[in-house]
């Protein structure tokens, strides 16, 4: 069970590709740090219920999962199942995971049980790592996760939002047209700016290009931040045993390098002229307001 007083995990939060797999990748790193993915509380949906979740746990036991078979019984939960296999969980621990929820709560619908379901899936892989600080990615509901872990940290990276929508267009199966994802770079970014207002100690923020172009300073600033040690192999995750580098995820082959500029300014040559109007329109201004030139 959760002891509010004496846990602070780490939360990382970023729109889909501004840097976030590769920051909590450099977090994972650390030898005091554990790092888990996208965990999400917003999977359980009403369709896991305590019978439903049973018969998965069976299924992961016998090792017969199977992705469309899952997504029948269980929507959206399926999801969690793979993403859980990044951190090093596999079908058989993840259905023991699952059991031993169910001694706690009847099911997976209440948002406390919800949470607490991540913080074991995250605890499972801090203590098999033999770690002391345990997080993950998380969503911008941050007053649940204050709510149940008051000393939770939490850092936002901010990516200039003219390359989160090259990549975007280019990569996986987003549906955010340009307008769309123009609004939601700039509340995105300005209500967790809202955060660190609220709670300056607890909740920072790291521009993506400045972690790329200067990583030991901006991951040695990070640290003090977190009150954490600055460890070598932050600068050198790709060489680490990490629990991600064996699993599947559609940024791997990027994050298996070492930290690079390369995608900088990818905007300029993959963008129309049109799909640039059309996010300007929503988040000129607010680009401006982070430090980007226009």
């Amino acid at each position: 069970m959760i002891n509010v007083n004496q846990e602070s995990p780490i939360f990382v939060r970023g729109l889909s590709r501004s840097g976030g797999t590769l920051l909590v990748t450099l977090l994972d790193s650390h030898l005091q740090v554990s790092m888990s993915y996208e965990l999400y509380p917003t999977v359980f949906d009403s369709s896991l219920t305590r019978e439903y979740a049973i018969e998965l746990a069976l299924l992961l036991e016998k090792g017969k999962f199977k992705k469309t078979l899952t997504d029948n019984i269980i929507p959206g939960f399926t999801k969690f199942i793979l993403r859980a296999e990044r951190g090093g969980i596999s079908n058989k621990k993840l259905s023991e995971l699952i059991a031993t929820h169910l001694n706690y709560y009847d099911d997976f619908q209440g948002r406390i049980s919800k949470y607490e379901f991540i913080a074991m899936c995250c605890k499972y892989k801090m203590q098999n790592e033999e770690k002391l600080y345990w997080g993950s990615k998380c969503t911008n509901s941050y007053d649940e996760y204050l709510g149940i872990w008051p000393k939770s940290r939490f850092v936002n990276i901010v990516r200039d939002g003219r390359d989160v929508l090259a990549s975007q267009l280019n990569t996986g199966d987003f549906k955010n047209s340009p307008s769309s994802l123009g609004k939601s770079w700039v509340s995105t970014h300005r209500r967790f700016r809202e955060l660190m207002k609220n709670y300056p100690e607890q909740a920072f923020e790291i521009k993506y290009e400045d972690l790329t172009a200067n990583p030991e300073k901006e991951l040695r600033l990070l640290m003090e931040k977190l009150k954490l040690s600055f460890d070598d192999r932050l600068l050198n995750h790709n060489s680490c045993d990490l629990t991600l580098f064996k699993s599947h995820h559609m940024s791997l082959d990027a994050i298996r390098k070492p930290i690079n500029e390369s995608k900088i300014g990818r905007w300029r040559k993959d963008l129309t002229s049109q799909q640039l109007e059309e996010f300007l329109a929503e988040a000129k201004y607010g680009l401006q307001e982070f430090g980007y030139e226009i």
